[in-house]
């Protein structure tokens, strides 16, 4: 008889299931509990916008290092800006902090380096300008330099105005050469002696101010009125004394110094004895007939 024997139970080892594990939630953002007044300061910096109101810390203790220092800033070096700007007076104070004196006479003007020894100059070219500078609230730096600034361009349109007269007489001369030939000193000085004759020498520094001196239309005309009003009507004639006054007249033509004189280089007093000296010269010469 055969035996039957049951196999031995086997054993199972199943492991347990691993333990289940839930992540802690996220720490929730704190809230800005911050008063009223500070959530408005904090908006319009644009804190809020941090999110955690620990972020805004640096920020505000940058705001509070920043007034420190401007309340350690002396009160007369705090300019506020008007609340009304268009209100009379609104900006005296801040001009008065900038410099501006009480009253347009309290600005000290020095007379501009440098200028030439023939430039006019006048200080009241800018003081009469001194209320609606004082008005604009400039400075008294800035008024000076409007003062320099004032002159030097004077003193421009007075060397563009000279070199301007003296183009305009180069050209008259060319012209009434041309025209005249070989009788151009005569009429010259006939000119001369009209213009000495009937309006002096403040009637021929107006000529020569406005470039009438050189105009060929005006010379002209007074060598016409010189020669009418000469002797008999004309210049009488000739012989050695001829010669040598028109040799007078032609050497001080050439002379350089006497040129020199006689445009007022050297001087009024100068100038004025070179015009005499040129007038004897002339007179003789018409005198003499040459």
């Amino acid at each position: 008889m055969t035996e039957i024997t049951s196999a031995a139970p086997v054993a199972t080892t199943d492991a347990p299931p691993p333990p289940v594990t839930t992540e802690a939630p996220a720490p929730a953002a704190q809230a800005w509990a911050w008063p009223d007044d500070l959530k408005i300061a904090a908006t319009a910096k644009g804190w809020d916008k941090l999110g955690d109101p620990a972020e805004a810390l640096p920020h505000v203790a940058r705001s509070y290092i920043n007034a420190e220092k401007l309340l350690h800033t002396p009160a007369e070096k705090i300019v506020r800006l008007p609340d009304d700007p268009k209100a009379p007076g609104a900006f005296d104070k801040i001009y008065a902090a900038l410099g501006r004196p009480e009253t347009p006479d309290g600005y000290k003007l020095e007379k501009p380096a440098d200028l030439p020894d023939d430039y006019p100059y006048d200080e009241n070219l800018i003081k009469a300008r001194l209320p609606v500078f004082h008005k604009l609230g400039l400075a008294p730096a800035a008024v000076q330099t409007l003062n320099e600034e004032l002159h030097r361009a004077n003193v421009e349109a007075m060397r563009n105005h000279e070199a301007e007269m003296a183009k305009r007489a180069q050209d008259g001369e060319a012209t009434l050469r041309r025209e005249w030939g070989p009788e151009y000193d005569t009429r010259t000085a006939l000119a001369d002696r009209a213009v000495s004759k009937y309006g002096g020498d403040e009637f021929r520094d107006w000529l020569k101010q406005y470039g009438f001196d050189a105009d060929p239309t005006f010379r002209k005309m007074f060598a016409a009125i010189g020669r009418d009003t000469s002797e008999d009507g004309a210049t009488p004639g000739g012989g050695a004394g001829a010669a040598s006054a028109a040799s007078e007249v032609d050497r001080l033509i050439a002379d350089g110094d006497f040129q020199s004189r006689i445009k007022g280089k050297s001087g009024p007093e100068a100038q004025r004895q070179a015009r005499a000296q040129w007038e004897t010269a002339i007179q003789r010469k018409i005198a003499a007939g040459a």
